[in-house]
């Protein structure tokens, strides 16, 4: 724009003060017959030297205004702080372990490798997390896994990018696709496994989730039936008693009853809810008839679900139809799960499983309907 200004305030100058007589000819002369006749008079060459005169000081002036204002922008731009996001140093610690630990997609793509989660697979890909072991304080947290038939543990880690904690279980083969298999010598004893991950800080109140998918249960020892409570025993929170005694007894603390997450086993829970004037979630725990806590936890991020709107009647026979119709023969584990992060909002889930890791789960309804069956494969 400015380099436009100050060429018009040329030609202006040139073409106006300098030779009109020569600019008339150029330009206009040749629309006459006789040019001499109606060439203009010497006072109307004088009116165009001044006009051009004037016309070549406005470009001019506002050519200089401009550049004026250009300069003032780059030094108010020079001498402004740049805008730049803010970051605790956990969140950058968080990104940092992100980058060191990239997925390995291209692998996946190719079909050696493949992320670990809940659910077991079939035949070559059976390898799946059980559960983990881990304390409030603790600053590591140990998976417990199975690995598939053919495959190694490729990487491992706890991305805490999130207000949970991402566990990232990737297992590969060494190069075969899954679906091909490999010799019998080659193929992996059926085991537990355990695998160790550093925190950058303590586990606190945080869930644990299997690549952003559902929460992995927490268990003291590699055997699940050795968890505390599995046993049925003479307190039983999975009936419609056990479920309105915890109510009661969670409603004071929390203010309602209404929660953000809740698992509960035969003899003991685990429940988030919502801090009182704060968009933060506090941690409770339920064990031999007594609520204890609440343990900070982590900023709100789902919406709440009301316990007063689930028919807990239903709930004996939603436990006994997981027992007898997801393909667990003799089940050594039952417990219920209010998931916010499930896909379908407002449900109960009931999982099962034996000593042989074989379980599935079932989909209900607050009002007890049963909406989808996912039995063992």
């Amino acid at each position: 724009m400015i380099v436009f200004l100050v060429i018009c305030s040329i030609a202006f100058f040139v073409s106006g003060l300098v030779n009109p007589r020569t600019l008339w000819r150029v330009t206009t002369a040749w629309q006459y017959r006789n040019p001499e006749a109606n060439e203009p008079s010497d006072f109307a060459y004088g009116m165009g030297r001044g006009a051009s005169f004037v016309g070549a000081i406005i470009c001019l002036l506002f050519a200089l205004n401009q550049c004026s204002l250009e300069q003032q922008k780059h030094a108010r731009y020079a001498t402004q702080p740049a805008q730049v996001e803010t970051r605790t140093e956990a969140e950058v610690e968080a990104l940092r372990k992100a980058e060191e630990n990239p997925e390995p997609y291209d692998l996946m793509k190719k079909g050696v490798a493949r992320a670990l989660d809940l659910k077991p697979g079939t035949s070559y890909t059976s390898g799946h997390i059980i559960g983990y072991r881990g304390g409030l304080a603790s600053s590591t947290v140990t998976i417990v896994y199975e690995l598939s038939p053919c495959a190694h543990l490729h990487s491992a880690w706890a991305d805490e990018r999130y207000s949970y904690l991402s566990i990232r279980m990737f297992e590969a083969t060494d190069g075969e696709k899954f679906t091909k298999g490999c010799s019998k010598k080659d193929r992996n004893r059926p085991k537990l496994r355990t695998k160790e991950l550093t925190l950058l800080q303590p586990l606190g109140g945080r869930p644990v989730r299997a690549f952003h998918g559902p929460t992995i249960p927490e268990t003291k020892s590699p055997r699940a039936s050795e968890e505390p409570g599995e046993r049925l025993t003479q307190e039983n929170l999975l009936t419609p008693a056990g479920m309105r005694g915890l109510m009661a007894k969670l409603k004071p603390l929390i203010g309602g009853t209404k929660i953000v997450e809740m698992t509960v086993h035969p003899t003991y829970a685990s429940i988030r809810a919502l801090k009182k004037g704060s968009g933060w979630d506090e941690v409770y725990d339920y064990r031999n008839g007594a609520i204890s806590g609440p343990k900070t936890g982590a900023p709100l991020d789902t919406e709440l679900v009301d316990l007063a709107d689930f028919n807990w009647d239903a709930l004996p026979n939603l436990v006994k139809t997981a027992e007898t119709e997801l393909g667990v023969p003799k089940p050594t584990s039952r417990y219920v799960s209010i998931d916010p992060y499930f896909p379908l909002e407002q449900v109960l889930l009931v999982y099962v499983s034996d000593d042989h890791k074989r379980s599935g789960y079932l989909v209900a309804s607050p009002q007890g309907e049963i909406l989808k069956l996912y039995p063992e494969r």
